[in-house]
């Protein structure tokens, strides 16, 4: 970034959408509104993915197609070694940084990469801990950075817009 000192800035533009209600009120909520706002008109059940592109997206859950967002992020390791990942802060009045204007200039706390476990080949109830790590070996380079950001974005977005 050239505003802020370690900062990477993506654009995100997305032009497509399926969504999925997980239960019953979400999905009442998305019957009540006319075909030509969010998907097929009525069509709408628990658990049942439809796509909302031919609708420009979803009135109900503020989402217009397409949508771009003008982003920033930074990773690194903390003293443990696990990655950290910072997410550019969102506008303070609940708007989206939809223009390059609007990008975040700080950050949110970071979201800290998981460690995965698993039971022991043994047998012995010894849970064995280990650390995802991006790929790319090390993941000291660059590039593999960059790869790993833009996978846990892809991520993050992907829950906000559900």
């Amino acid at each position: 970034s050239t505003k802020v000192m370690g900062g990477t800035e993506f654009v995100f533009k997305v032009n497509h959408m399926r969504v999925t209600p997980m239960d019953l009120p979400t999905t009442s909520l998305l019957n009540v509104f006319s075909g030509n706002e969010c998907g097929a008109e009525g069509s709408w059940q628990v658990g049942m993915e439809q796509d909302v592109t031919h609708t420009n997206g979803c009135v109900a859950l503020g989402i217009r197609l397409p949508h771009t967002e003008y982003e920033l992020f930074r990773m690194e390791q903390d003293a443990r070694g696990r990655y950290l990942l910072y997410n550019g802060q969102r506008p303070s009045d609940g708007s989206s940084p939809d223009r390059p204007e609007k990008r975040a200039t700080s950050y949110q706390t970071p979201l800290v990469q998981c460690s995965s476990s698993s039971q022991s080949s043994e047998g012995d109830g010894k849970e064995k801990h280990s650390d995802a790590r991006p790929s790319g070996g090390s993941g000291s380079s660059h590039s593999s950075r960059l790869d790993t950001i833009c996978a846990l974005t892809v991520l993050t977005l992907l829950l906000y817009f559900s």
